[in-house]
């Protein structure tokens, strides 16, 4: 057998490897081609949202954990903020804005899903408009596309409601204050700034933290809270909203604590009740000592059955004329006494006294 030169044997090698090579792999389907080390961009913010506080305004966002390819991040570097300035006079819709230089806010931390970051910028004007949006950066080269923009104005919150009192009845507890005199820069609330002020009203049980809304849109000066407990501290919370071109600022709540005045419940029971007929109806007369705080409320049956009280208001008389035109039928009256203040006390009812209607 001949012997193959050493050099040609080396050729024939390399030509087969050449071979191989160009004709890359044999499997179906196209590969993309590799994408380098930190140039995968990431997704943009989502979930911008602002609260206008009495320093400036606080934008917050949700922080992404994935590429725009839906890889997760690795490396999170951090976020630009970007701002437009837009003062009165000067504002345009249609234009596109003018950005300022933005400002750096790194991440710190691990990065995980519900994680929210939040630029607090203390550098508004009252009456000017401004617009955010968010960029999310990994590196140099690796930045994801502008977020959704965020317009707002920016005026002064509104001061504090004065004279909040309250007052606790039967079926529910009653709320007064009075307006705002001013914002919390010092300047008067005019007529129209009033008119586009609403109030939120929160409350607690005494104790807890978690506040809860009772109204969030009260016009007036007064709210009757029907959807309280009898027996049980409150506390309320009577916040000012004043709307400034769309945008709702809050100012500064003023808070109020409704304590129950416990006192020992009315035993004593009115007596000697009797019922007289006359031309203008049914004269009630009866006995019985009443207190400071007491008196007496008065109740009819009629023959269906059904009570009704005939004072909505406790009496300190000793007597009760019924006017009203009764149709045929047996009527019952009693009496009792009754207690005034934030919790009301009602004590047994006196004897009965009976009256045929013919």
């Amino acid at each position: 057998m001949a012997e193959v030169p050493f050099h040609r044997g080396i050729g024939r090698l390399l030509a087969a490897f050449l071979v191989i090579f160009l004709a890359g792999p044999t499997g179906c389907g196209r590969k993309s081609p590799p994408v380098p080390p930190g140039t995968l961009k990431p997704r943009p913010p989502q979930g911008l949202e602002y609260a206008i506080t009495k320093d400036g305004v606080v934008i917050s966002w949700d922080v992404p954990t994935k590429n725009v390819d839906g890889s997760p991040i690795f490396g999170l570097k951090g976020f630009e903020v970007f701002r437009a300035e837009e003062s009165p006079g000067e504002f345009c819709d249609q234009c596109p804005k003018q950005f300022e230089s933005p400002i750096w806010i790194p991440f710190k931390g691990k990065l995980r899903n519900g994680l929210r970051m939040s630029y607090e910028d203390h550098t508004v004007k009252e009456g000017y408009r401004y617009t955010y949006a968010i960029r999310t950066v990994k590196g140099l080269f690796s930045k994801s596309a502008l977020s959704e923009k965020l317009t707002l104005f920016w005026h002064p919150p509104p001061g504090k409601p004065a004279k909040l009192e309250w007052d606790r009845r039967a079926d529910a507890i009653v709320l007064r204050w009075t307006p705002p005199k001013a914002f919390i820069d010092g300047t008067p609330l005019t007529d129209k700034d009033r008119k586009n002020t609403f109030y939120k009203v929160l409350r607690r049980v005494k104790g807890e933290e978690e506040w809860r809304l009772v109204a969030g849109h009260v016009k007036g000066h007064t709210l009757k809270d029907r959807t309280t407990f009898r027996g049980m501290d409150y506390e309320y919370r009577v916040v000012p909203i004043f709307k400034y071109h769309g945008v709702l600022i809050p100012g500064e709540g003023a808070e109020v604590t409704t304590l129950v005045k416990w006192s020992p419940p009315v035993t004593r029971q009115p007596q000697h009740l009797v019922a007289l007929r006359s031309k203008d109806g049914i004269e009630l007369r009866w006995e019985g000592r009443i207190g400071k705080d007491e008196g007496f409320r008065v109740y009819r049956m009629g023959p269906s059955g059904l009570a009704d009280a005939l004072n909505k208001r406790p009496i300190r008389e000793h007597w009760f004329k019924d006017t009203t035109l009764l149709p045929k039928g047996t009527y019952t009256y009693w009496v009792t006494i009754v207690r005034g203040g934030p919790v009301e006390s009602e004590g047994p009812p006196s004897n009965i006294a009976v009256v045929k209607v013919e």
